[in-house]
């Protein structure tokens, strides 16, 4: 999950339901990712492999800590 600029809200319309609070941050989120760098895409491409990884229950807890460790 990206963290929003509070500088970046101002120019978002204020969502009365949570639908269109769905849809401003979603809409947000695209636009904040497209201003990315290279290495920052690749930095959050592998923190969300992590966090999927992470909340496999497939993944033995022994290994989760290894794999949050590589992350960083």
């Amino acid at each position: 999950m990206m963290l929003i600029d509070p500088s970046e809200l101002a120019k978002w319309p204020t969502p009365n339901t949570d639908r269109e609070l769905h849809d401003v941050l979603s809409r947000m989120e695209k636009t904040m990712r497209a201003q990315e760098t290279p290495k920052i895409q690749r930095q959050r491409r592998l923190e969300d492999k992590v966090d999927h990884l992470l909340q496999n229950e497939d993944v033995d807890d022994d290994v989760k800590p290894k794999l949050y460790q590589e992350a960083l």
